[in-house]
């Protein structure tokens, strides 16, 4: 698909009326969008991949002995960014940008790549749907890559308590795989449901080091299991 097509179909994508009126209603908890002229609703991509592969695992569980390479975010942080990344798409430029932000928008622009899309709504199936934090174009190749935006450092990212369920039980539960399988199911969903030439998935984290406060970039690329998945 050629670099105007691909940005074509990017563009009626978000035009469409589903895209156009997808958003989560706090008081209700649950996806709200607009099909054909009639509200609909959905339920989150999160609570699904929860009860499906790792039911058993314990938010915030102490780990002996860890200690954490850089500060744990907030809600209010990484809305914060969220928010500015849609302002960068919207307005064109980046003025008033958080520190994370900033670093974000760094890192892509080092890569050769550009904002073209965030907070994209899509569906996961008929009951479920969820948003894809930044879609980026390569300005080289043309080619789309979503992004699953992380801030702050996790505990216990690598730690494992016990093993994945499902389709999965070889595979150790821990936060990072967690990451990556709601990262895997939002790419697959922008490829079918959406129809977007999605190149690829990435996780993308910004975290501030312990002691020196430097920002810390980086991007944790899918692990092969995810094949594994029957989506």
């Amino acid at each position: 698909m050629s670099k105007k097509r691909t940005r074509e179909t990017l563009d009626e994508y978000l035009q469409s009326e589903f895209a156009r009126t997808a958003h989560f209603d706090e008081q209700a908890q649950r996806f709200v969008y607009s099909e054909q002229g009639v509200r609909r609703e959905a339920s989150g991509l999160l609570g699904f991949l929860r009860a499906t592969y790792y039911p058993h695992y314990v938010d915030g569980k102490p780990y002996r002995g860890h200690r954490r390479k850089g500060r744990a975010s907030n809600a209010l942080q990484g809305i914060r960014v969220d928010t500015d990344l849609e302002a960068l798409v919207r307005q064109g430029h980046a003025e008033g940008l958080h520190p994370m932000s900033a670093a974000l928008l760094a890192h892509w622009q080092s890569k050769g790549h550009s904002i073209v899309a965030a907070q994209v709504p899509v569906r996961i199936d008929a009951y479920r749907m969820t948003r894809a934090d930044v879609i980026t174009c390569e300005t080289r190749s043309g080619k789309l890559y979503c992004w699953e935006v992380k801030t702050g450092m996790a505990g216990g990212l690598h730690t494992k308590q016990d093993y994945m369920r499902s389709t999965l039980r070889d595979v150790p539960c821990t936060r990072a795989n967690q990451w990556h399988l709601q990262s895997e199911y939002t790419r697959h969903a922008l490829v079918t449901h959406a129809a977007l030439p999605i190149a690829a998935g990435r996780i993308i984290q910004v975290y501030e080091k312990h002691k020196t406060n430097e920002l810390v970039v980086k991007e944790h690329r899918h692990p092969a299991w995810l094949k594994q998945i029957k989506l």
